[in-house]
């Protein structure tokens, strides 16, 4: 008689709706967040950051894209995921990382400018004009004269012909 491992996850059934799919994914997505600690999802972090920092960013962005899939809330994880796509030149990925890192922190003005500089470097002017539009406004709000002056900067190359 054959032993069955019941603890084991099932396959999902591929004749199910995908609604039905989508609910078994997030709640395997759930139950595996819930079996890491935050001291083992920061040790991931420094595991990441220090790759990043001995230019291993090929290594370091898949550490840091399985941290947003467990923390999709934090600006944190989705900065690092940007900062390595900037790094390869990848521009749109690195916007997009931005843009969440920014959407999640909105006080995370860096999160803005850089999204606003990946903008530009795909040559999209018009985003990046109106991006910068907002992250000006909120750091005259936050009264924060670096992001000022930085914002300032953008604007001077969005505006040179």
């Amino acid at each position: 008689m054959a032993h069955h491992d019941t603890s084991a996850p099932t396959a999902p059934d591929p004749t199910a709706d995908l609604d039905t799919l989508l609910r078994d994914l997030q709640e395997r997505v759930h139950v595996m967040t819930q079996r890491l600690s935050e001291p083992q999802i920061n040790a991931v972090y420094s595991a990441a950051y220090n790759l990043l920092q001995l230019g291993r960013v090929d290594r370091a962005v898949p550490m840091f894209s399985m941290l947003t899939m467990l923390r999709p809330d934090s600006a944190r994880y989705w900065h690092a995921v940007g900062i390595c796509h900037r790094r390869l030149n990848q521009f749109a990925p690195a916007a997009t990382a931005f843009g969440r890192a920014f959407a999640v922190d909105p006080a995370f003005l860096e999160c803005g400018l850089m999204q606003v500089e990946a903008l530009l470097l795909q040559g999209l002017r018009t985003e990046a004009s109106e991006l910068l539009a907002q992250v000006g406004d909120m750091a005259r709000a936050q009264n924060d004269p670096a992001a000022l002056l930085r914002a300032e900067g953008l604007r001077e190359l969005i505006e040179r012909p």
